[in-house]
């Protein structure tokens, strides 16, 4: 957290309090910040103090201020101001920061991360683009950095040209600008920046002018050619100009042949000559005023778009497939249904299917086709605990059929369709159904799953947890056998995501090796009798091999694909980029997509799915503090007197333990190795019970709160290494015993009780048929409320302890999970589809009488909920939320992707 954020939240600058970091450059920081005077939220960009000492470098921070402020125009963002302030020790620098407004939205480089965009979008992008480059040129001022980091686009469609910090009011004399290009700042993106006679070159490579790449004198038309540069990737999807280093960048920049090829073929011909005018080398033919291209636009947009009589790519698939087969499509509520082609047609052919009722399509990995691609299942509904349910559509057929009685994630299909396995939350087993009908049914227990498929001779490989081998099983049988080991001297950190490789010689499969983003993953080959595993191919999750001869992988947001020889087990050449946007679930790697063998394509559109946002919230679900604001956070737990949060955090591709400090807004990571996750509070609140990895084996630590100490494993080696200690714990009121949820028992999970530090085994305390997890003690110890599926649907109860078997009462309605008594002992919270519900409970007279529990009610209507914690005095929640309003709603098929396939990567 300190490395990437050097000011803490809440430091004042001025009036102005500090929330969080927005992001890093040469020429400083730019924060978030809310205006205490004028209740706003603004954008700050910091000075760094290394360069307040500098008098040249802090002239030109007071010149960005005045270009700025020289400019008022609906499409650029504006300033409202420069601001200094001092610590108050002669010692100290001056902090000066530029107050911006903030805008809100993703990038123009956000945007094309996912896909090209549309025509029309395009040129309402470039049309305000212009407006903004024409507004500034005319007060004299050159942007010289345009590029899509720099252009955000709002909610509301309203472009925002950002960061004139190399603009250059231009001398009305016409002077020599030679000495003014010396004196300004190099750009932040420029890894290494190129002295020439003139001065220090200026702006990012792969947008430069080439006037502007040679170091000589620059005018606006240098801002045309970036425009033209811009415009040419939201059409295209892919980068003009693109090299290895900035010095190749630099060169095709100046001498490259300009691929006209990569943009869509049925391109408006004014459109394409827009873009020849805009990108000519030689100013002097170049078009020479930004002003003339937004006209051009105007005209473009006022009237019908006029496209290329040339057959439309696989670029533009859904466009293709109306104009070509209008007849063959059929629109239904729920799905865009399409009749069987012709033998004969090799057309790529894309429609979506919309989930039922608009809900979001489940996490994990939640689809799978068939092989024969007829039939696809996938999962949907983002509740508590992230349950979800799966659903199965025949793609020739109109509506989805909802497979009952499944709580299901990560789906995978039997080799001759006529089956789904998934992995049941509920019952800790992968479960197999029959799609003619009849109900779930074992396939083998695992504490969780992160990826199973299934051979052709019954065999079924699976990923269990994080930390763990593959595992293998026989469908029929009960046993299991570690497949993989992990190499952890070269840095392997989870197995995951398998998928057996045809003939059943040999299993794919992502290696996660705790690196900063997925697209570091490593996909690893195993032989299937030996477990020996050698790496494939680095950079990329989620691999799957497809019958066209290719590898089929997750990288930056799009599926790769490179040849594959399936009797090598090799790939050879380089990955090609052959679907843009495609969606990952950044908690364990799994990527929304799948394959059929006849070449039918599925996936979720979209980027990585983060994670849930965390954050204070009052009785009425009114926000009052973000516990996100640095890095994805999770299981909030608040001290015993209510000061602090600790959470899960998750940077730098490792799970870590932070605590945020209610009154001072500062959240601190505790200095830890390892995997460290799912916190809970000792009873005096001076320290942090967490689950790590550090030793091997997952084991319950303990660790000053500040971080003051190392951490003290609750339990020994042996006992670590029996498994199936991941769940959070929680202490009894008098300190003494740990209550812990623990698979592998009975049935998958119980629940477990231990006194750390004496001789005594950890012991099962809550251990029938069903599956019991997420324990907690009431207030004065003498109960236990627990979630259990004893009835087929996970709900609420609450037991007598010491004494578990004396009784046991339902508390919940309709299902519930995650529960927790309140601190005065005279609440029960716990989440359902719903949200979070209560329920009251109150207390005859006398200290040994039995509590009544009153009628669930609802507590907080918010979806999306997984975990929370209420606040010693009852009056707040922390929670850990994923909005459904970030989730997709669409799966998006396409029928003989294939032939695009192999037309974009020639198989070998």
């Amino acid at each position: 957290l300190h490395e990437t954020m050097p000011i803490v939240a809440g430091t004042l600058v001025g009036p102005y309090e500090i929330v969080g970091l927005l992001g890093a450059g040469g020429m400083g920081e730019v924060y978030r910040a809310r205006d205490t005077k004028l209740a706003r939220e603004v954008a700050l960009k910091m000075l760094p103090e290394s360069f307040v000492s500098d008098a040249d470098r802090v002239s030109r921070f007071q010149r960005e201020a005045q270009v700025l402020a020289s400019l008022n125009h609906p499409n650029i963002a504006a300033i409202y101001g420069l601001e200094e302030s001092s610590s108050g020790r002669s010692s100290d620098p001056p902090t000066r920061a530029l107050v911006l407004e903030l805008v809100e939205g993703p990038t123009l480089a956000d945007r094309l991360a996912l896909e090209p965009l549309a025509l029309e979008e395009a040129l309402s992008i470039a049309r305000q683009m212009a407006e903004a480059l024409e507004a500034a040129h005319a007060h004299g001022v050159i942007h010289r950095d345009l590029k899509p980091a720099n252009v955000k686009v709002r909610p509301d469609g309203l472009v925002k040209v950002l960061d004139f910090g190399l603009a250059k009011i231009l001398e009305a004399s016409g002077a020599n600008e030679a000495s003014s290009v010396m004196g300004l700042s190099l750009s932040p993106t420029m890894t290494s920046p190129a002295m020439t006679r003139m001065g220090l070159i200026m702006g990012t490579a792969a947008y430069m002018s080439p006037e502007q790449a040679r170091g000589s004198l620059v005018d606006s038309r240098t801002d045309v050619w970036s425009f033209g540069v811009v415009l040419y990737e939201m059409l295209a999807g892919k980068t003009l100009f693109e090299g290895p280093t900035v010095s190749d960048t630099l060169a095709a920049v100046l001498r490259a042949d300009l691929d006209w090829d990569r943009l869509p073929s049925n391109l408006p011909p004014d459109v394409q000559r827009l873009l020849r005018r805009c990108l000519q080398r030689d100013p002097k033919k170049r078009l020479q005023h930004i002003g003339d291209a937004r006209v051009e636009i105007e005209d473009l947009q006022a009237g019908p778009v006029r496209e290329s009589p040339e057959t439309p790519t696989g670029k533009r698939w859904g466009l293709a497939a109306a104009a070509a087969l209008l007849t063959a499509l059929v629109v239904a509520p729920a799905v865009w249904t399409l009749k069987p082609l012709p033998a004969a047609s090799v057309l790529a052919t894309s429609f979506v299917i919309r989930t039922p009722s608009e809900a979001p399509v489940g996490r994990n990995s939640p689809l799978a086709l068939s092989p024969d691609g007829q039939q696809l299942v996938y999962t949907v509904g983002l509740g508590s605990d992230f349950v979800s349910r799966l659903f199965h559509q025949s793609l020739n057929a109109f509506d989805p059929r909802s497979l009952e009685g499944t709580d299901a994630s990560s789906p995978f299909f039997s080799p001759d369709g006529s089956a789904v396995g998934f992995f049941s939350r509920s019952s800790n087993q992968l479960q197999q159904l029959r799609l003619a009908g009849g109900g779930a049914t074992r396939l083998v227990s695992a504490a969780n799953s992160v990826g199973a498929s299934w051979g052709d001779d019954e065999t079924i490989v699976f990923a269990e947890d994080w930390g763990l081998p593959l595992r293998v099983t026989q469908l029929g049988t009960s046993a299991t056998r570690d497949l993989t080991r992990l190499n952890v001297s070269a840095g392997e950190r989870a197995h995951l995501w398998p998928q057996l490789l045809p003939s059943n010689r040999a299993v794919l499969f992502t290696v996660w090796t705790a690196a900063p983003t997925w697209d570091e993953s490593l996909l690893a080959v195993a032989d299937l009798e030996t477990g020996m595993h050698r790496i494939v191919l680095r950079g990329g999750a989620f691999g799957r091999y497809s019958s066209s001869g290719h590898l089929v992988f997750w990288r930056d947001n799009a599926l790769m694909a490179v040849p594959f020889d399936l009797s090598r087990l090799a790939v050879s050449g380089d990955p090609v980029k052959v679907v843009s946007g495609v969606r990952l679930d950044n908690s364990n790697g799994g990527a929304h997509f799948a394959l059929s063998s006849t070449g039918t394509l599925a996936y979720v559109a979209g980027g990585v799915d983060t994670f849930a946002e965390g954050f204070l919230a009052d009785r009425s679900g009114r926000q009052v503090v973000r516990l996100d604001e640095m890095v994805p956070v999770g299981d909030p737990a608040f001290s015993p007197d209510g000061k602090r949060v600790a959470l899960t955090l998750y940077k730098g591709g490792t799970f870590g333990i932070g605590v945020y400090d209610l009154e001072r807004h500062l959240l601190t990571p505790l200095p830890l190795a390892g995997d460290n996750l799912r916190p809970s509070w000792t009873m005096k609140g001076d320290r942090v019970t967490f689950v790590s990895n550090a030793s091997g084996a997952y084991n319950y630590h303990s660790m000053p709160f500040d971080g003051s100490g190392a951490p003290e494993a609750l339990f020994t080696p042996e006992q670590a290494a029996q498994g199936g200690l991941l769940a959070s714990a929680v202490w009894s009121p008098d300190g003494r015993q740990l209550l812990y949820g623990k698979s592998g028992g009975k049935t998958g999970a119980d629940i477990w009780i231990h006194t750390p530090g004496q001789k005594a085994a950890p012991k099962a305390l809550i251990a029938t048929g069903a599956t019991e997890s997420n324990p907690a003690f009431s207030p004065d110890g003498r109960f236990i409320v627990y979630q259990s599926d004893e009835s087929g649907t996970v709900e609420v109860y609450v037991r007598p302890f010491p004494n578990v078997d004396a009784s046991r009462e339902l508390i919940s309605r309709s299902g519930g999970t995650r529960p927790t008594w309140s601190r005065e002992g005279t609440e029960i919270f716990y989440l359902s589809g719903k949200g979070m519900m209560r329920v009251p409970v109150t207390y005859g007279r006398g200290d040994a009488s039995r509590p009544s529990f009153g009628q669930p009610s609802e507590a907080l209507a918010m979806s999306g909920l997984s975990s929370f914690d209420v606040s010693p005095d009852g009056r707040m929640f922390a929670i850990e939320r994923v909005p459904i309003e970030k989730a997709a709603t669409e799966i998006r098929v396409v029928v003989n992707w294939f032939e695009e396939l192999r037309r974009l990567v020639p198989a070998r």
